[in-house]
């Protein structure tokens, strides 16, 4: 990638932060997975667009943050070493966005279930990254404080054998 592309990467980046706006901020998650491995020269500042991105809700089709989940893990299975030192605060918004998208009673069941399986797929590959410790902690969680469907997402990470 040449440095004129990095500094176009790096000032999206800057733009994607500080984005309010619903509509720009799915252009912007929209676009981001077609930098593909480029990202990952930028992780601190993908990992503050990626937890900024799942925080929001994005109704009806939530596309900004189905393109955010693709981000991590796109950037997640490239830059895995690297990835492996900023598991807590993903693994803490990724279990954030379980549990708001499994509570909000006005996404269709579609989008809800793409959520939770894209969220389930980003958990898998973190805990690919640190050798099994996503797991020790998922099997951690108090099961009387989570729904059915937010303890199914969490059984598939569980479930996985570890690398």
């Amino acid at each position: 990638m040449s440095r004129c592309h990095d500094d176009v990467l790096r000032l999206v980046l800057t733009n994607m932060e500080a984005e309010q706006k619903v509509a720009l901020r799915r252009v912007y998650a929209s676009a981001l997975p077609l930098m593909g491995v480029a990202v990952c020269r930028h992780l601190r500042q993908v990992e503050r667009v990626v937890l900024g991105y799942l925080e929001v809700r994005d109704p009806p089709e939530e596309t900004s943050r189905l393109k955010i989940l693709e981000v991590l893990q796109i950037t997640t299975r490239a830059a895995w070493p690297r990835v492996a030192c900023r598991v807590a605060p993903l693994l803490r918004c990724l279990m954030k966005l379980l549990v708001a998208v499994d509570s909000d009673g006005e996404l269709r069941l579609s989008v809800r279930q793409r959520l939770m399986d894209q969220a389930s797929v980003c958990l898998q590959l973190l805990d690919a990254c640190c050798h099994g410790d996503v797991q020790r902690l998922l099997q951690q969680v108090d099961s009387s404080c989570c729904s059915s469907e937010v303890l199914r997402c969490l059984a598939t990470v569980i479930a996985t054998p570890e690398r």
